[in-house]
């Protein structure tokens, strides 16, 4: 299952990359945006239809984002993409990581959250 995962390059990217580097057998493709904020609906569906099943947005906590408040709108923007693919009963998802770089449990929650909400839509 092709997951793909979007990180900020102030804590979102360097986390993942940690991550990965402690959790081998998750895989994901790892791509770094400046912001969460600047990621936009269009960015997160053409992820799916570029083949990926799931999507994680790993950024900045809310209150210390360093864009003041890409963090909430990319929140924002994923619950959108989320109750679209929920109408059309697409069998997709966005989840979202917020934390700092040495917080990378929380990439593993939200991974954890993902990957059974996928497996069930594949049946």
């Amino acid at each position: 299952m092709k997951i793909a995962s979007l990180g900020c390059d102030k804590s979102g990217f360097p986390a993942l990359l940690r991550f990965l580097a402690e959790y081998p057998q998750y895989r994901m493709d790892v791509t770094a945006v400046p912001c969460l904020g600047m990621v936009n609906e269009g960015m997160m569906l053409q992820a799916f239809e570029n083949g990926y099943r799931g999507l994680l947005l790993a950024g900045c906590p809310i209150e210390s984002c360093h864009n003041q408040k890409g963090s909430h709108y990319a929140l924002l923007k994923a619950e959108r993409v989320n109750t679209l693919l929920e109408e059309a009963k697409l069998p997709m998802r966005v989840t979202c990581a917020l934390l700092t770089m040495d917080k990378i449990a929380e990439i593993k929650r939200a991974l954890d959250e993902l990957l059974p909400f996928l497996k069930e839509r594949e049946q």
